[in-house]
C-alpha cells in the first residue's frame, strides 16, 4: 500500500452506506475485504465484482481470506478495478509476562479499527534488505479492571535502524486482524508499541508510544 496513511487511524476510509448513495463511482477506496465465493466482501456487507484485477485472482481468491485492499469503483453495480492488496494475518493473544525482556524494534502503526467481527491493525515494518528473518509480530495483553492493554512486540534481526543506511532498508506492510470475542467487556484498549521518531537535530530515536484505540 501506498505510505501516505497518517501515523494511527482509528478508522478506515471505506465506503459507508451515505456514499454508496451519494456517488456510483470513486478512485483509490482502501477497503478491508473478505473473499466470499467470486466476490469481495467488505465489513459493510458490500459485495464487489472485480472487473479488472491487477493482482490476479490465482494469487488472492482464497475463499474466506481477509485483506487491505485499495481498488476504484466503476459503477453503481459496484464492480471494481483492484489495484492493491495486502493479504491480513489471523493473530491471537498471549498474556503479557512482566519477568519477560520483550524486544524493543520499532513499527509504525497506520490502521487501529474494529470492523467485521475483528479488531483489524496495519503497520509499517523496516528492515534490512534481502533479510533472512521472518520478522514476526507478536501481540501481548494485560488486563486490569476491564482495562487491556495490548503490547505489539516486533521481533527483527538486531538491527538497529538508528545507525543503517537508508540505502540498506526496506519497509514491509503488515495487516492483522485478532478476533472480536477476545475483547469482550473491554471498556478500555490501549495499545503500546516501539516506533523511531526524528528528534531536534533529525536523528532517529526510540521511543515507547501508547494509543487508544475506540
Amino acid at each position: 500500500m501506498k505510505k501516505h496513511i497518517l501515523f494511527l487511524i482509528c478508522g478506515l476510509l471505506m465506503f459507508t452506506a451515505c456514499k454508496l448513495e451519494d456517488s456510483y463511482t470513486q478512485t483509490n477506496v482502501q477497503d478491508l475485504v473478505t473473499v466470499k465465493g467470486d466476490y469481495l466482501v467488505n465489513d459493510y456487507g458490500y459485495s464487489l465484482t472485480v472487473v479488472q484485477d491487477a493482482v490476479g485472482a490465482v494469487n488472492w481468491k482464497v475463499e474466506g481470506a481477509r485483506y487491505l485492499a485499495l481498488y476504484d469503483v466503476l459503477n453503481r453495480n459496484l464492480d471494481i478495478n483492484l489495484k492493491e492488496m495486502v493479504r491480513s494475518r489471523e493473530a491471537s493473544l498471549t498474556e503479557y509476562d512482566e519477568s519477560v525482556e520483550y524486544p524493543t524494534d520499532p513499527v509504525e502503526p497506520y490502521m487501529a479499527t474494529f470492523s467485521g467481527g475483528y479488531l483489524n491493525l496495519g503497520f509499517f515494518i523496516t528492515k534490512a534488505k534481502n533479510s533472512d528473518n521472518a520478522h514476526p509480530i507478536r501481540f501481548f495483553y494485560d488486563v486490569v479492571d476491564n482495562q487491556m492493554t495490548l503490547y505489539v512486540v516486533h521481533y527483527g534481526n538486531n538491527e538497529d535502524l538508528r545507525t543503517m543506511s537508508k540505502d540498506d532498508l526496506e519497509s514491509e506492510d503488515r495487516v492483522y486482524h485478532i478476533e472480536g470475542e477476545e475483547f469482550t467487556g473491554i471498556s478500555t484498549l490501549t495499545m503500546k508499541l516501539y516506533y523511531l521518531e526524528a528528534d531536534a537535530t533529525g536523528a532517529p530515536v526510540l521511543r515507547e508510544g501508547s494509543y487508544d484505540i475506540h
